[in-house]
């Protein structure tokens, strides 16, 4: 009995011990429960947060420069030209010998002077009369050009025209940048597409004139603003009739710090040969080429649908009023030898001298949204051509007879006009290309996908960039830009 009593009360013991031993391990059993819950938690928000973070720095960073070998090969013909004071030859294209492209025209960002040659355009452009040193003649034209020099420059040029070329042609897919890459495919289409372009040229071109206000071939036309007109045009169809703007450093003996970077304006360049007279130091229209040039424009007006008895007047004024600037422009021998070149000057003090540009509206809408002020300097190529270009404005702007037809903008509209219809119409490059011929200054016939690449890239070099920019990358596209602006002015 004693031994049963003994026995119950173990028995009862351990049933009265066990509870207490299991309630620490079910309590430990909790504590790591809660604790990997934190730390799941914990990791989770973490891996969000971070998913977050990167996903905002992916989309902030500029694209990853494509490595594949074709881009390689043209990122290395672009980095001949990244540095232009290490590799001078390659940079400033005719300072070693290398003419300048046909197509330079309007806007050339980092132009230079070199004081020792004349560059290729003013070789084509001037011819001497009157005696020795009147310019360059067609004698010694002809020789330089048959020299025989590197070809280094073109094949850059071909390099990354057929660059931009795979890129108008490659299938549209992700477009961005409200459809850049489209809008440029259809301009450069529409190029390559001869009789599309045939078709439609005459609308195209006459709604963007009733955009500008009008002219007054068509009778029909509100009279617009000068400098908001000539604004616009410098701006965004990068035509320039009265003078040429770029960019670049003060080039003069001296001067040290090439890094600066100046607004630079210079004499326009004019559609044709133009003869210097070094006696009587003043310009004139070669001859020879005004007739071609009255049939030329007469069937460019006649493409236009113009009535046939405002076309010779409007193209009589066009000539006249180029025929009166040209007197004031001189080949750049002259004007080195007369230090014309790199005349600093405040845009305040341009406006008293010059006061029929609003020079500061013009050069803020060419370089927006770059601040420009009053007190910003630029340099000036031709001074007394611009002064002579602010008068000439006045005078026939005071003229009555000239008020209903308004020649400065007629002469704007035809200016763009060989800027644009190129681009659009064979018919066009035809008459072009016959003036060339009869006013002999024959320029090499360019390939049309080319031709067409340059027309596109010139009206789109905004929207291209950043389609070039989603291929190579900033540097790339910070090259391409620069020689949009340098030479693809066609």
């Amino acid at each position: 009995m004693d031994q049963n009593s003994s026995v119950l009360q173990v028995t009862l013991q351990i049933s009265q011990d066990q509870p207490a031993s299991e309630e620490p391990k079910s309590l430990v059993r909790r504590l790591w429960f809660k604790l990997l819950l934190v730390l799941f938690v914990s990791s989770l928000i973490g891996t969000v947060i971070g998913l977050g973070c990167y996903s905002h720095w992916k989309t902030n960073q500029a694209p990853i420069p494509c490595l594949s070998p074709a881009c390689l090969r043209v990122a290395e013909r672009f980095s001949a030209v990244m540095d232009p004071f290490s590799r001078p030859c390659d940079y400033f294209l005719f300072t070693c010998g290398a003419e300048t492209t046909t197509l330079s025209r309007g806007r050339q960002r980092g132009k230079v002077f070199s004081h020792n040659v004349t560059t290729g355009q003013d070789r084509r452009r001037w011819t001497g009369k009157g005696g020795r040193g009147g310019g360059i003649d067609r004698e010694s034209e002809t020789k330089s050009e048959g020299d025989e020099t590197p070809e280094r420059i073109p094949d850059r040029h071909t390099a990354l025209l057929q660059t931009i070329k795979e890129i108008l042609e490659s299938p549209v897919s992700g477009v961005t940048m409200n459809s850049a890459k489209e809008k440029a495919q259809r301009f450069y289409n529409s190029c390559i597409d001869s009789k599309t372009a045939e078709s439609g040229n005459s609308e195209r071109f006459l709604t963007l004139i009733q955009q500008l206000g009008g002219w007054a071939v068509s009778g029909r036309w509100t009279r617009p603003n000068f400098n908001s007109t000539l604004a616009l045009l410098m701006a965004q169809y990068n035509t320039f009739p009265f003078f040429n703007v770029y960019v670049g450093s003060d080039q003069r003996e001296g001067r040290t710090n090439e890094s600066a970077r100046f607004i630079q304006i210079d004499q326009p360049d004019f559609p044709f040969p133009i003869d210097w007279n070094s006696n009587a130091k003043r310009s004139i229209i070669n001859p020879k080429s005004l007739r071609p040039f009255l049939l030329s424009c007469r069937q460019l007006l006649a493409l236009l649908d113009v009535p046939s008895t405002q076309i010779t007047p409007h193209c009589g004024q066009y000539v006249s009023l180029c025929s009166t600037l040209v007197i004031a422009t001189s080949p750049l021998p002259y004007r080195l030898s007369q230090k014309l070149l790199y005349h600093r000057i405040t845009i305040q003090e341009l406006q008293l001298l010059a006061p029929a540009i609003d020079w500061l509206y013009c050069l803020q809408a060419i370089f927006h949204p770059l601040p420009i002020s009053q007190s910003d300097f630029v340099l000036l190529h031709n001074l007394p051509y611009i002064k002579y270009l602010s008068q000439t404005i006045s005078i026939w702007k005071r003229n009555i007879e000239m008020k209903a037809s308004d020649p400065f903008h007629t002469y704007m509209l035809l200016t763009l006009l060989q800027t644009v219809i190129p681009a659009l119409d064979s018919r066009f490059t035809q008459i072009m290309k016959n003036f060339s011929i009869a006013s002999d200054c024959r320029e090499e016939d360019v390939p049309h996908w080319r031709h067409c690449v340059l027309q596109t890239t010139k009206g789109f070099d905004t929207l291209l960039s950043h389609v070039i920019k989603e291929h190579y990358g900033n540097e790339e596209v910070k090259l391409v830009r620069t020689w949009m602006d340098g030479w693809m002015d066609g």
